[in-house]
């Protein structure tokens, strides 16, 4: 007998399209594992040094961080924890970090002699700092503080800040070693000078402290940026600094649209450092609510009359020497 033969199978016009169809998507799939897997390792790695441990002062930051802009804007940021405020600077001089946050006043001192420093991003464009008095004390304006004990750090820059607002009535000052909150409520001092609005009244107050504040631009002080972000002028990447601006203004739009969530969104990635009890969990997020208004969402510009009034100043009262110019202070890199 013959053998019969099996004739091949036909394969439809629409199965040849559908195989197609699916080798074509895998090979996009495998483009795209590839692209994203490459994309990962090629992340601009940037190093910020901060200006003391993590805490609400860096909301935008952390922010920035948890929600993913900084990735978006292709960095790898990694953040570095001082021993000092001073320390920050210090890394930066010697390239052991890109970044760091410093505050204007001491920054300027400190290109006022010749560290080749240079602001290139705003956090807080206005003062944090202030006067505080407890409120159950029968002190209610500044003026009554002549002749009053006043506590503070000791610096030569905070003292001539003093004496403007107390209309040099010459103030006894005296230099604390202590924490400012337990001197003001032990009462060894009357006032004490450099409390953060946003964090030591908010502490004292969930302790049922309450406090009344005096803020040094409504007394005499020109207003300055309480935190800034510096880089060595001589070692700058305009284009890695540009996008890390804009992840920290990403950042600083959502705390401040979000308040109360972007403080839960944080405590993902931060929880060992915001919320290592209930009592400093619950600190905290007092303290990032209270902070949230201060920040800016436009970190590369900086006011060059504000700059300027407030240069005026430090020339006058002869905390520099020689006046620094807006664009040798900022660049606002973009």
């Amino acid at each position: 007998m013959r053998k019969q033969c099996s004739r091949p199978k036909k394969i439809s016009l629409y199965s040849k399209i559908y195989a197609l169809k699916r080798l074509t998507m895998k090979y996009i799939l495998f483009c795209l594992s590839i692209f994203f897997s490459q994309a990962a390792f090629s992340l601009t790695p940037i190093k910020l040094a901060l200006d003391w441990y993590i805490n609400p002062d860096h909301a935008p930051i952390l922010i920035a961080e948890q929600q993913g802009y900084f990735k978006a804007q292709g960095l790898n940021v990694t953040l570095i924890e001082p021993t000092s405020s001073s320390e920050a600077r210090n890394l930066v001089l010697a390239h052991q970090a890109d970044l760091a946050i410093d505050y204007e006043p001491e920054s300027l001192i400190a290109i006022g002699q010749g560290l080749p420093l240079v602001a290139v991003g705003i956090l807080t464009p206005t003062p944090l700092s202030c006067l505080t008095v407890l409120q159950n004390t029968s002190i209610k304006t500044i003026k009554q503080l002549k002749g009053k004990i006043i506590g503070y750090s000791g610096g030569a820059l905070e003292a001539t800040f003093l004496n403007t607002e107390l209309q040099h009535e010459k103030p006894s000052l005296l230099p604390l070693s202590m924490n400012l909150s337990q001197a003001l409520l032990s009462k060894k001092v009357d006032a004490v000078n450099g409390m953060m609005r946003n964090v030591e009244p908010i502490m004292l107050a969930q302790m049922g402290v309450q406090t009344r504040l005096f803020y040094p631009e409504k007394n005499g002080i020109p207003s300055y940026a309480e935190l800034i972000f510096i880089a060595d002028k001589n070692h700058l990447a305009p284009k890695t600094i540009h996008a890390f601006m804009l992840a920290v203004a990403q950042g600083a739009a959502y705390v401040q649209t979000h308040p109360q969530q972007s403080y839960q969104d944080a405590l993902m990635l931060y929880s060992k450092e915001l919320a290592s009890s209930p009592t400093i969990k619950a600190q905290n997020q007092a303290i990032w609510l209270a902070s949230a208004p201060y920040f800016t969402s436009h970190p590369q510009e900086y006011s060059a009359q504000n700059y300027q009034d407030f240069m005026n100043y430090l020339v006058t009262e002869k905390i520099l020497k020689q006046p620094i110019t807006y664009s040798d202070f900022f660049t606002g890199v973009k």
